[in-house]
């Protein structure tokens, strides 16, 4: 089941890359689980676009960090 899981989310953050749509991952304590930190890292259009946070002040700062690079996309 988890295969199948990680395939899809694969598959779904192919076909949007393919769109134009940038991806955005965010790794939230998972420095344990370095399979699903790898899936997140592929899935993210780009390495600046795939984060790890390893508690809540990290993760809003990874949450600003995406807002600022959305609002000079706009």
């Amino acid at each position: 089941l988890v295969s199948e899981m990680n395939a899809r989310t694969l598959a779904a953050c192919t076909n949007a890359k393919a769109k134009g749509i940038k991806v955005f991952t965010i790794a939230f304590r998972l420095e344990s689980n370095p399979t699903t930190t790898s899936l997140l890292a592929n899935c993210a259009t780009g390495p600046a676009q795939a984060h790890v946070a390893s508690d809540g002040s990290a993760l809003i700062q990874v949450f600003e960090s995406i807002g600022r690079e959305i609002a000079r996309v706009r």
